[in-house]
């Protein structure tokens, strides 16, 4: 008898504990579809937000921005937008606390750091341009590696960074995906910067990829662009006439240069 009452209270308690665990594995579904219904929401508040932005409407958007917000504190997303519409709209103290907030959320939000380097260096702040750029310079996977490394040549380039100057170009060599238009770009940056050498080299590399008429206009007029730059004025006018004779697609840039050139050729003699 003593045996049999020990086999029950085991069995009671047993289900005790199982109905015990089983509420609190309901307990966190609930608490789970709750967080998931949240932040469906609130990206739904950042999409109408998105939508209201390319409308114009950017008192609407802010608030939806707010609301997503409101619902989950932690999106840095929703932060970031705010903080950059804000900035737009004049709002330059909230706008950098908003975006402040965004990457200390997510610390590796490469377009919030390479917004706020394009920020300051519009505004002359190139110290904390830099301090962006250098930061948003560490991803190397984001889709935009063109613009950060062509942003931060010129950075480097206006601090006076010589001795990183060179580092940077062929960092930026080596990371920017192989493309006509990266290479051409990226030409164009080092040229007006001076480094006449590296833009050669990279509008070689151009050369592989530029396929169609337009690449190959736009990538004859860089590299007269260059010689300009290196002093040789006849390779350079050589070139241009070429362009202008092929298309006159590029008749606001070649003729000014052209100008330029005898100019210079001109002075020389």
């Amino acid at each position: 008898m003593k045996y049999l009452s020990f086999i029950l209270l085991l069995v009671f308690f047993s289900s005790c504990a199982s109905n015990k665990k089983i509420n609190g594995q309901n307990i966190g579904v609930k608490k789970q579809s709750k967080i998931e219904a949240l932040n469906e929401k609130a990206d739904l508040y950042i999409s109408i937000g998105d939508n209201l932005v390319n409308r114009s409407k950017v008192a609407r958007a802010t608030e939806n921005y707010k609301r997503a917000i409101k619902l989950t504190p932690n999106n840095y997303e929703a932060h970031f937008k705010l903080g950059r519409l804000l900035l737009k709209r004049g709002f330059f103290k909230e706008g950098l606390a908003s975006i402040n907030k965004a990457v200390k959320i997510n610390k590796n939000y490469t377009e919030a750091y390479t917004f706020l380097a394009y920020y300051f260096y519009k505004r002359n702040r190139i110290k904390l341009a830099k301090r962006f750029v250098d930061k948003a310079s560490e991803d190397l996977i984001y889709y935009n590696q063109e613009k950060i490394w062509a942003l931060k040549l010129k950075v480097y380039k206006m601090l006076s960074l010589k001795d990183q100057i060179n580092e940077v170009a062929l960092k930026a060599f080596s990371t920017i995906p192989m493309s006509c238009s990266n290479r051409v770009s990226i030409a164009l940056d080092l040229t007006q910067m001076n480094f006449k050498r590296p833009a050669l080299k990279s509008i070689k590399q151009a050369s592989m990829f530029c396929k169609t008429k337009k690449q190959k206009l736009k990538l004859s007029y860089v590299k007269g662009y260059v010689y300009y730059k290196k002093g040789e004025y006849a390779v350079a006018k050589e070139l241009l006439l070429k362009v202008l004779a092929i298309d006159n697609s590029l008749n606001d840039l070649v003729p000014n240069l052209l100008l330029s050139i005898d100019k210079k050729m001109e002075s020389s003699n």
